[in-house]
């Protein structure tokens, strides 16, 4: 089963496939500067569908929204994750929602602050796949991982 693993924000969207085995494919949906953020929005979602066709993903997990100190960067990321899960819901995609503790958990990432986990989850991948990436990526590849530790009946 392909599973599709997404760290979403409006600004940069990490994403991996991933089967049983194999690191499918991964990497960053980077929405225009000066977009609004609807059309933001919009844009990471015709991405994420591309990937999902092309690479006949079956089952998504997507990091669940994490409260930030702003009020308007949750509202934008919240519009976001709700947008996605919509649009998953209409196709009949099945899609777990997974908190960041949970994911890290699984993938045996650690530490005191949010750089030290984003550090730690790129030395992760480094040591698991051997790639150098982004920390977009590295949690989109753990948030895909996370979906191993899943009873997943396929569909």
């Amino acid at each position: 089963m392909k599973v599709l693993g997404l760290d979403t924000s409006t600004t940069s969207t990490g994403y991996a496939v991933l089967d049983e085995k194999n690191l499918i494919s991964y990497g960053t949906i980077k929405t225009p500067r000066k977009a609004d953020l609807l059309d933001k929005i919009i844009y990471i979602e015709e991405h994420v569908k591309q990937i999902i066709k092309a690479k006949e993903v079956e089952f998504i997990v997507i990091e669940d929204l994490a409260v930030t100190r702003s009020a308007t960067t949750t509202k934008a990321l919240a519009g976001l994750l709700y947008y996605l899960l919509i649009e998953f819901r209409k196709r009949d995609m099945l899609v777990v929602q997974v908190r960041p503790s949970e994911w890290r958990k699984v993938c045996k990432i650690k530490g005191k602050c949010r750089q030290e986990l984003k550090e730690n989850a790129i030395k992760h991948v480094k040591n698991v796949y051997n790639l150098n990436v982004n920390n977009d990526e590295a949690d989109a590849i753990c948030i895909a991982e996370y979906a191993k530790s899943l009873e997943v009946e396929e569909v």
